[in-house]
């Protein structure tokens, strides 16, 4: 039987280029549009894709509870830079009680700010926490896609990203200052293909917070002849409805200005998907 490789992680070294409305939008429609069963792990501490994907009221129920990714860690010694003396709380790590349904086929691993409190120390056993966890529950054979938000840094999650994901995608905003990103991003994938064991290969770059049509035209062009990446033909339009659907929890797909588009865009990613596209 073949093994699934359908671990997707969200990252690019610089913040504001529309990541997680990707992240959150792409699942939204693979769920509604397409009938497949997604899981977002929101491993950012910001926890934007969490904040988006349910209310106030229930993430301060889910944090209270410990029912966030951060809890993964918390029984795992000197993995916290800061441990208080009590004894450990035996905290119920099943994936029926830490992941949430958000509609019929999606589901989420809400994220945490606590996870800022992650300490590396250079210690493997943490950067392979996340990956252990998802590989003793089988999480990746019970989706069709497993999408790990990851934040804007070279750190423990996106080091921790790495050793599961079987692709990464690249969210660009279209200027110069995102393309210095990518060549940074770039260099760090060489190394972790270089000494890991799990290979991770880029599924595309999508343009997001597109503006100008006929410069994202250049940029794109630019970027595609110098970095050899499979660039998305469909992107997603910079505009304030964006930011003020996400803050009543709804999506591109709920835009009729933008339901055509995330549909395309989700097809696409489909396609990509499934040929394996790569660097």
């Amino acid at each position: 039987m073949d093994i699934k490789k359908n671990v997707i992680s969200f990252m690019n070294m610089k913040g504001g280029v529309g990541k997680t409305t990707l992240c959150v939008n792409l699942s939204d429609c693979l769920s509604r549009e397409f009938n497949k069963k997604v899981l977002i792990i929101d491993f950012d501490p910001q926890a934007n894709a969490t904040q988006y994907l349910i209310d106030e009221e229930t993430f301060t129920i889910l944090i209270q509870s410990k029912r966030t990714v951060n809890s993964i860690y918390e029984n795992s010694v000197n993995i916290f830079s800061t441990i208080s003396g009590d004894e450990t709380e035996e905290l119920d790590l099943s994936p029926e009680n830490l992941i949430i349904k958000v509609n019929e086929k999606l589901d989420l691993m809400a994220g945490n700010l606590a996870l800022a409190g992650i300490s590396f120390n250079g210690d493997p056993a943490v950067v392979n926490t996340l990956s252990n966890y998802l590989q003793q529950n089988n999480l990746a054979e019970k989706y069709d896609f497993v999408f790990i938000d990851c934040p804007p840094t070279h750190s423990v999650y996106t080091s921790s990203a790495l050793q599961i994901a079987n692709y990464y995608l690249m969210p660009v905003k279209p200027d110069f200052l995102s393309s210095i990103g990518i060549e940074l991003f770039k260099r760090i994938i060489h190394r972790h293909n270089r000494t890991s064991p799990n290979k991770v290969d880029c599924l595309g770059i999508v343009f997001t917070l597109v503006q100008n049509y006929q410069y994202y035209l250049e940029c794109k062009e630019r970027i595609k002849n110098m970095n050899m990446f499979s660039v998305f033909e469909n992107h997603i339009q910079q505009s304030s409805l964006v930011p003020k659907h996400a803050e009543r929890h709804e999506f591109l797909y709920d835009i009729s200005v933008f339901k055509s588009n995330i549909i395309e865009l989700t097809r696409e990613f489909l396609e990509k998907a499934e040929q394996g596209a790569s660097i």
